[in-house]
């Protein structure tokens, strides 16, 4: 708790003015307050978040009329987005103070259950161990403990199946999950090509069977394509009706009584399933924001099974910095919300134009464009190119998990489907 009110005024004004700020904060309480409107403010904000309904003045207002109808709360509001914010440090500030509370708070818990382990006291303190973000602080609990018995069932909560999803997520494409070793969540991957050889399709393919394969949501954040585009060619790949046809070119056919039928009957299917693509096609978005979309969906849906950054080379950056420095930085922010969220990433990048000097066409880790960051960061780095017979290869540059090696690949442009070789 800061007794600063300046400080929280600042604060409550980033909170009204960004909502997605208060995504950050949705599991806070609102002892960071010393004022007694904030908490009410915050408070309302919360609820809103808990309703997952978008709020500004007027939903607030209306809100908090409810509890307290004799102030005069449009006024208040109004008059604390006007508040002039020094900068986003305030909100540093508290998010860094929140975390170290946050850590305090579980580390009691954690030497609480201690004691009641060595107690004999198993089945409580394995409860309480349960409830406590083991992942971020289990070094600190693995600290100083001579209790095999201890170890073992903290291990036991890290890992047990009934509360964590499976760590590993299929591509749908054998070769490629074998040089992977899947994907994994927590982790990040890197799919590049020059333009025209697939990567956006190949990520629709693979964001389709983990949807129909996995529990929670995937999504994708498109800063090239709009995402009519983007679900066109996924129908096209799921119906195996020609994309042409879908989109209505002028010189294609129209759709046979049979395709309306199964169109439609597939089209029915997918309404009745539990799980979803998301796309996000806005432009000139940058990692932060992409983040905090990320954090509202999993408040929405309860998580994420993955999601796609296409491409990493229209990400908005800050034109004074060094991009490739911005890009590491980035990449740095997907790979923690990845860990956070429990879930994987996919990033799509170009690859320069020295791949095509080359006799051979096959890409090289320097022909990645800003390529340290991405060889850094990334548990998988996957190429799609062509060889000078048009032959389509995909090769696996790096992979934390699995083995390097290059296949070729079968991919059909006009149902957008990329399928094992035959």
């Amino acid at each position: 708790m800061i007794a600063n009110i300046e400080l929280e005024k600042s604060f409550i004004s980033q909170l009204l003015l960004d909502s997605d700020v208060g995504v950050n904060y949705s599991d806070t309480e609102d002892d960071i307050f010393t004022d007694s409107e904030f908490k009410k403010i915050f408070n309302t904000i919360k609820l809103c978040q808990k309703k997952h309904t978008d709020y500004d003045i007027s939903v607030l207002s209306n809100e908090l009329y409810k509890t307290n109808p004799l102030t005069k709360w449009t006024d208040t509001l109004v008059n604390l987005c006007s508040y002039e914010i020094t900068s986003a440090l305030h909100e540093q500030v508290y998010s860094e103070l929140l975390e170290l509370k946050k850590k305090r708070n579980a580390l009691l818990k954690i030497e609480e259950a201690k004691i009641l382990i060595s107690k004999d006291r198993i089945e409580e303190g394995y409860n309480l161990l349960s409830k406590i973000p083991l992942t971020q602080y289990s070094d600190d609990f693995n600290e100083g403990l001579s209790s095999s018995l201890a170890k073992d069932i903290l291990l036991n909560t890290l890992t047990n199946p009934k509360d964590l999803q499976k760590e590993r997520i299929d591509t749908g494409i054998n070769e490629l999950d074998r040089a992977l070793g899947s994907l994994r969540r927590g982790e990040i991957y890197t799919i590049a090509a020059r333009p025209g050889m697939g990567k956006t399709t190949l990520l629709l393919n693979i964001a389709n069977n983990i949807k129909n394969n996995e529990e929670y949501p995937f999504v994708i954040f498109s800063l090239e394509m709009p995402m009519k585009t983007l679900e066109v060619k996924r129908m096209s790949l799921i119906s195996e009706i020609p994309l042409k046809v879908l989109e209505r070119d002028k010189n294609s056919r129209l759709l046979t009584q049979e395709e309306i039928v199964k169109l439609n009957t597939l089209l029915k299917a997918e309404s009745l399933m539990p799980n979803q693509i998301i796309y996000f096609d806005k432009p000139s978005l940058n990692s932060q924001r992409i983040i905090n979309s990320l954090k509202k969906i999993k408040l929405k849906y309860g998580g994420i099974s993955g999601f796609a950054v296409d491409h990493m080379g229209l990400l908005k950056f800050n034109a004074k910095n060094r991009r490739d420095l911005e890009i590491s930085d980035s990449l740095v922010d997907f790979k923690a919300i990845s860990k956070e969220l429990n879930c994987t990433g996919l990033i799509l990048s170009q690859l320069n134009r020295e791949v095509e000097k080359r006799d051979s066409y096959e890409p090289i880790m320097s022909d990645l464009k800003d390529s340290g960051g991405f060889e850094e960061h990334s548990a998988g780095i996957a190429f799609i190119y062509k060889d000078r017979d048009s032959k389509r290869y995909i090769k696996v540059a790096k992979s934390r998990f699995g083995e390097l090696t290059k296949f070729p690949i079968s991919f059909d442009g006009t149902i957008a489907k990329f399928s094992e070789f035959q």
